[in-house]
């Protein structure tokens, strides 16, 4: 592991601490990340814009071995259900990311990414270029309301199972969507 993903890391860890130790993301600063991970502020900047970036690092970083397996066995569902896994099992992690309102937001993130991977999604499976005006109110209407309904689970103290929660997301999915993602890949 290289010096700056050593860095990157420790900050990481820092930050999720602060988190578990019933900080809320609001009330954490960034003296209290270098101070806990024994970084400089410098060297902070040096990695991270503001905590917001380190919080979005953190979800990518958790989240690459559930898109690498993705990509390798193409399953919607399989990718649905590991998602969920893994805000269940970083629950309290997630419950304070996702109750921080306002510009920055891990929740705009979440939507913004979901929105990406979404549309990429659609362009790939459909092998077009550019998504339609449907196209685009759909991939709008299934991401907003799959990133509310997740959002909802996680603030709510997770109580369903991973398993329930990923099975409801998916049974929400609009017929043409779930059409759309349970086509084999045209093209990468």
């Amino acid at each position: 592991m290289s010096a700056t993903d050593l860095i990157d890391k420790s900050l990481s860890n820092s930050l999720q601490q602060l988190l578990e130790d019933n900080k809320d993301l609001k009330g954490i600063s960034i003296q209290d990340i270098t101070s806990k991970s024994k970084v400089s502020r410098a060297t902070f900047y040096r990695h991270f814009k503001d905590k917001f970036e380190l919080v979005n690092w953190t979800y990518d970083t958790m989240s690459e071995d559930i898109e690498r397996r993705y990509y390798s066995n193409n399953n919607f569902r399989q990718l649905s259900n590991d998602s969920v896994k893994m805000m269940y099992q970083k629950k309290d992690f997630f419950k304070k990311i996702f109750e921080y309102e306002g510009q920055n937001s891990f929740t705009n993130y979440y939507r913004k990414t979901a929105m990406e991977y979404t549309t990429n999604q659609y362009k790939t499976k459909l092998g077009i270029k550019k998504l339609d005006t449907e196209l685009t109110y759909l991939a709008e209407f299934n991401v907003s309301g799959l990133t509310q309904a997740t959002k909802t689970w996680v603030i709510n103290g997770c109580q369903e199972s991973p398993e329930e929660i990923a099975e409801i997301l998916m049974d929400n999915l609009s017929e043409k969507e779930k059409k759309i993602f349970s086509q084999t890949e045209i093209k990468k």
